[in-house]
């Protein structure tokens, strides 16, 4: 877990991931979840590339409450899309 917030390497992580899994595993669909009030994260997935889908309503508990989650993916042709930019 990363938990110095703000210094790139959410935004780093993310990159090598995205690479790893189009580039070495030849991936047709990269796919994650981010709690809804995780915006900071949501910020850095979406300018990452990544896509929302949808909201998983309150599907998780955490501590005696539930939280939703918010599904983003991308696409091999939107990530070599991305590259060429």
């Amino acid at each position: 877990m990363i938990t110095e917030k703000t210094r790139g390497y959410g935004k780093a992580t993310v990159e090598m991931v995205k690479q790893l899994a189009f580039e070495t595993y030849n991936a047709h669909r990269l796919w994650l979840d981010v709690k809804v009030q995780n915006k900071l994260a949501q910020a850095v997935y979406k300018k990452a590339g990544f896509v929302v889908e949808g909201i998983l309503r309150e599907c998780l508990k955490v501590e005696g409450r539930y939280d939703s989650l918010i599904i983003m993916s991308m696409l091999q042709q939107e990530y070599e899309k991305n590259c060429l930019n």
